[in-house]
């Protein structure tokens, strides 16, 4: 029996494009108590209507939209702020999921008492249906092994907040990447379910694609949002751009 509500966050800006088929593998999870809430950044184009139309034909679809365009950081918590789950699973909007994806995650972290868990996934270019690459993740995850290879994606996380306590982003280009880092300190480690659950979609928005800023926003981070020393930062932060260019080129 699916006994534990699971909140799914998803914040919205301008993805009109993308959200029906997005709905569509949130609407075919074989684990039924979930509530999905969705978040609109003040989208400019059709995306809120859209929201509001597939919200009124499932009552477990939340629709909200924040009163002025914030960051992706403030979405998120806007959503967290509502969210009544017990468990936590994050769905960027033009990402998907497998079927099997809810259940098998849920039933892994009761199983061995997880508190944060993640899954491998693959990259597919945006409407196209055959992936570039798989992602195949390292089974564990602490905060020391992440620090510099962040190789955790977001649409895979589920977190446990009944036994983590409450939560929230920061404000950061990777408040997602800060989190796991957040989170992992104060529980110790988080573990890979082990199946391929999630498909991550490449457009010309997504972070990883921008690697000259992304690499600027993480050098940030370790020398200024950290907190470290600088040459502890600067030492991060090569290990970083060390370890991203080895996984890209696998």
């Amino acid at each position: 029996m699916d006994i534990y509500l699971i909140s799914i966050i998803t914040p919205v800006y301008n993805a009109e494009r993308y959200l029906l088929q997005t709905l569509e593998t949130v609407l075919a999870q074989t684990y039924l108590n979930w509530e999905w809430i969705l978040v609109d950044d003040c989208s400019t184009d059709n995306s809120y209507n859209i929201l509001k139309d597939i919200a009124a034909k499932d009552e477990r679809i939340k629709v909200h939209k924040n009163k002025i365009n914030s960051k992706a950081f403030q979405t998120r918590n806007n959503a967290l702020g509502i969210a009544k789950g017990n468990f936590i699973a994050f769905l960027d909007v033009d990402d998907l999921w497998e079927p099997e994806k809810l259940k098998l995650q849920v039933e892994f972290m009761k199983q061995n008492n997880s508190y944060f868990s993640y899954t491998d996934f693959d990259r597919f270019v945006k409407d196209s249906k055959k992936p570039l690459r798989r992602e195949k993740l390292p089974q564990t995850a602490t905060y020391k092994r992440i620090l510099t290879n962040n190789y955790i994606a977001t649409s895979t996380v589920m977190i446990w907040r009944s036994k983590t306590g409450v939560f929230y982003m920061k404000d950061v280009y990777y408040d997602d990447f800060m989190l796991w880092l957040d989170l992992l300190k104060r529980i110790g480690t988080g573990y890979k379910v082990p199946y391929n659950l999630m498909h991550y979609r490449l457009t010309s928005g997504s972070l990883s694609i921008n690697k000259f800023k992304s690499a600027k926003e993480v050098y940030g981070m370790f020398t200024r949002k950290m907190g470290f020393s600088y040459i502890r930062g600067i030492v991060y932060f090569i290990t970083w751009v060390v370890n991203t260019t080895l996984r890209y080129m696998r």
